[in-house]
Parts: structure tokens; sequence; C-alpha cells
């Protein structure tokens, strides 16, 4: 999804992944990869740590608030629930959040 939409230019994304993640992707889409990223829409960040929840952090539209997404997953890494809120103190708990999470991971690839 993230391909898609960075390629066709509709959608600009962060995302911080774990390790794993980021060697599955290098191996296994390697040329989605590069594509994405050098169209400037999409930068990945690597973390060595493991990531407690997923976090998605949407900017609003004219029609849409800025909003949040805590994905939740259980040991096994099934997803367990999700929770969204587009309260402002929800949003900025995401932003900072994802601040954090990113602050501690090193740039793969994108600006």
């Amino acid at each position: 999804m993230f391909y898609e939409r960075s390629v066709s230019g509709g959608m600009a994304a962060e995302l911080v992944l774990e390790q794993p993640v980021v060697e599955y992707l290098v191996t296994d889409y390697s040329d989605q990869l590069r594509e994405a990223l050098g169209i400037g829409n999409l930068s990945v960040w690597e973390t060595e740590n493991t990531l407690p929840f997923g976090l998605v952090v949407a900017e609003g539209t004219d029609d849409k608030p800025d909003a949040i997404c805590v994905v939740v997953y259980d040991d096994r890494g099934e997803l367990r629930g999700l929770i969204t809120n587009d309260g402002p103190k929800a949003v900025e708990w995401g932003h900072e959040t994802f601040e954090a999470f990113r602050d501690d991971a090193t740039l793969v690839g994108g600006e």
C-alpha cells in the first residue's frame, strides 16, 4: 500500500520499522523500496528496539481532522485491536510518541 500510494504521488509517509521488517523489505522488495524512496514521498527509519505497538499519525484534510490509530498485537504478532482518536490531546501524544521513536532510529532512506 505504501509503495502504490507513494509512487502515485498521493501520499507521503514516514515509517519507523524494526530491523527485521527493514531487512525483509530490502531483501524481498528492494526495487519497489528504492523506487518509492527515490520519489521523495517516503522516508524509512530503522530502530533496533522492539516497538510496543503500531502507531499511525494521519494528517487531516479540510473535511477530516488529524487523527491517530494505535495498533495492538499479541505475543505472536497477531492483530488484537485498533484504537483511533482525533482529539487534540491524542493527536499531540501521537506526534510526540512518533517523534520519540523516530529520534531513536536510523534513517534508511528518504528525507
